[in-house]
């Protein structure tokens, strides 16, 4: 951990070790809160959520009314965002699906032909205003259908494509 000063303001960067530290710390407050106030819990609000937006606020008001700058380590994200998103499919079992009968397959299809709809969209956008193909599919189906998370694991591929500054 170290702090220095950048564009002015203090900014305390926190190393690989004391990221995961402080991830893992949100989160037991996140947890911890959801568990007692009976909205966020009656809401289903995860409690990685609620632990991760009051981190943002908090980080955004120190930002804002110029006290302190947050800088984190984010070697760790694409690979662990991958990991979160891929293991959420392996809660949906076979018999779970079957379970949800011909709405599950009428919903599936649903789902399916909307996602191939906002690709099409977008790649059409994209090529209107000249910007590549690729472009489409960040703003298609991946990240309204992924959530914007989804698209910042795929940042380094996106740049390989052609997309300058995919992550910003």
């Amino acid at each position: 951990m170290g702090i220095r000063v950048v564009e002015g303001q203090q900014t305390v960067e926190f190393g690989l070790i004391l990221t995961l530290a402080l991830a893992a710390l949100v989160l037991l407050i996140g947890s911890y809160l959801q568990r007692r106030v009976s909205l966020l819990s009656q809401s289903n609000i995860p409690g990685p959520v609620v632990g991760g937006l009051l981190f943002a606020f908090v980080a955004f008001v120190l930002h804002v009314r110029a006290v302190l700058n947050i800088s984190i380590n984010s070697v760790l994200r694409d690979p662990l965002q991958i990991a979160f998103f891929t293991t959420i499919g392996l809660g949906a079992t076979l018999s779970l699906l079957r379970s949800g009968g011909r709405r599950m397959a009428l919903f599936s299809l649903i789902v399916a032909g909307t996602a191939v709809v906002q690709n099409v969209v977008g790649i059409v956008v994209a090529r209107a205003i000249g910007a590549p193909d690729v472009l489409g599919i960040i703003c298609g189906s991946l990240t309204l259908a992924g959530g914007p998370a989804t698209g910042l694991a795929f940042t380094a591929t996106f740049e390989r494509m052609g997309v300058e500054g995919a992550g910003r």
